[in-house]
Parts: C-alpha cells; sequence; structure tokens
C-alpha cells in the first residue's frame, strides 16, 4: 500500500519544479522528460510518462493532471478550463496540497494522544479489577 503523505509530497514537488522549468523557459515536455529522468519510482515514472504522452497529444493540461494526481485531488482539478499563467496555478497548486497534508497530519498526530490516554486508563481499569 502506498503512503499518500509520500504521493502528495511527491506531486507537489513535481508541481514546484514544473513551475521553476517552465519560468525559466523550459518547453512543457521537456521539463516531463526531466522530471521523469530524476524520479525514482517505477509507478511515479510510469505515471509521468501517461501524463507526457497526453500533453503531447494536445490534452489540456487540467486533463493530463490526472496522471500524476493524488486521487483524492482529481475532481478538484477536472473542472478547471482555460490556465493562463500555468507556472503560477502549478506553485499554487503544489502549496494547496502541501496545506491540506499539514492540516491532515496535524489532525492525526493531536488524534493520538488522546487515544493513548484512553487506552492506558482502560488497560488500568482491566488490570485493577482483574486483580481486586
Amino acid at each position: 500500500m502506498r503512503n499518500w503523505g509520500d504521493e502528495w509530497r511527491r506531486f507537489s514537488t513535481t508541481c514546484a519544479r514544473l513551475a521553476a522549468m517552465l519560468r525559466a523557459g523550459v518547453p512543457m515536455i521537456q521539463a516531463v522528460d526531466i522530471l521523469r529522468a530524476d524520479e525514482r519510482s517505477p509507478d511515479y515514472q510510469r505515471r509521468l510518462d501517461l501524463f507526457r504522452a497526453e500533453l503531447h497529444r494536445g490534452s489540456p493540461i487540467p486533463s493530463a493532471l490526472k496522471h500524476i494526481l493524488p486521487v483524492q485531488f482529481r475532481k478538484t482539478v477536472q473542472h478547471i478550463g482555460y490556465i493562463p499563467d500555468l507556472p503560477h496555478f502549478l506553485d499554487r497548486l503544489s502549496q494547496w496540497v502541501m496545506r491540506r497534508l499539514m492540516v491532515l497530519e496535524s489532525a492525526i498526530k493531536q488524534a493520538v494522544y488522546p487515544l493513548v490516554l484512553v487506552g492506558a486508563l482502560l488497560g488500568l481499569l482491566v488490570f485493577f479489577c482483574g486483580v481486586l
């Protein structure tokens, strides 16, 4: 099973790097090729290949993004039309995904402590009730 946090971070980093390369004047297809060459995960390489193929066919970028987007965000992006400033959009998308991840991780961390306390209390209750 894939770690969703790693997938979200990978996508966020991909968006940020793609935006930087586009700002520097690197053509989109070449930028995706660079990202793919740097990627270690065979699964994400395959997804970048699908993204590149969609772009090469002339598909709209929001439509092509479905191949690299974490599944939780696909519906959010599918209804986007024309993107006038793609690097800005990719930067904002990267930041948005990372904010969602930080909020979710924070909520999980905050939920663990009360669960540990309840578990400890139940353990003590069982221990003392079993001893008496």
